[in-house]
């Protein structure tokens, strides 16, 4: 990949010096953009245009909704994450949940989904492998947590008036980095290679799931 926006912006760190691993002082919004500009930007779409994908229902750890694995030689930086239901039922709660760590299985099932290049001119050679939705999957072992949730405890149909019935909560949910602070980094551990599970657990449940993140080699994370 092209290197030259990376050079002009760090010209004393890229090359041998793994320039992400050496970065006392942290990411920035710069050092984020000149990656993507790179061609290490990616997105991964659980559902597309107006086709969304059916929820399994409510939450089993055996059927994320969406399974992300990282390459053993691959670091996945994770930027953000955006579930926008669009039907939902009428058995309370509403869960989403985003859990990283290492090892488990990937999901052996579902449909597979082609992360994409979040610059347009450069290729899908991202190093991850993603089913959205997923299952036959086995939570990771190497450091499993949640990283995130969000949802609502009652999705009861409330009556706006005689003629009327709508749901009384915004179903959009959103996760950002930049605004928690935060950038969790997922590469490969003792237990195997790194995954992130998103959960979106509701009876009758149908959804999409934009997840963006930059992919870059896991030396240079070190």
């Amino acid at each position: 990949m092209d290197l030259s926006i990376l050079r002009s912006i760090l010209p004393s760190l890229v090359g041998a010096v793994p320039w992400y691993g050496k970065l006392g002082e942290g990411i920035t919004e710069e050092k984020i953009q000149a990656l993507i500009n790179a061609g290490y930007g990616y997105v991964l779409n659980g559902g597309v245009q107006s086709t969304p994908i059916t929820g399994a229902g409510a939450y089993v750890s055996t059927t994320p909704d969406m399974d992300i694995q990282v390459a053993e030689d691959r670091a996945f930086i994770l930027l953000s994450i955006l579930v926008q239901a669009e039907t939902i039922g009428t058995v309370s709660p509403l869960e989403v949940i985003a859990l990283v760590g290492t090892g488990g299985t990937f999901a052996t099932g579902g449909t597979a989904i082609l992360a994409k290049n979040m610059d347009t001119s450069k290729g899908n050679s991202s190093g991850l492998l993603c089913q959205s939705p997923a299952s036959s999957a086995v939570l990771p072992t190497g450091g499993a947590h949640d990283i995130w949730r969000a949802g609502v405890p009652n999705v009861s149909v409330k009556t706006d008036s005689g003629t009327v019935s709508v749901k009384d909560h915004p179903f959009q949910f959103k996760y950002s980095a930049k605004d928690e602070g935060i950038y969790h980094i997922l590469k490969s551990g003792v237990a195997g290679q790194a995954r992130l599970n998103i959960w979106v657990a509701h009876q009758a449940m149908t959804a999409f799931i934009i997840v963006k993140g930059v992919s870059v080699p896991k030396e240079w994370t070190s």
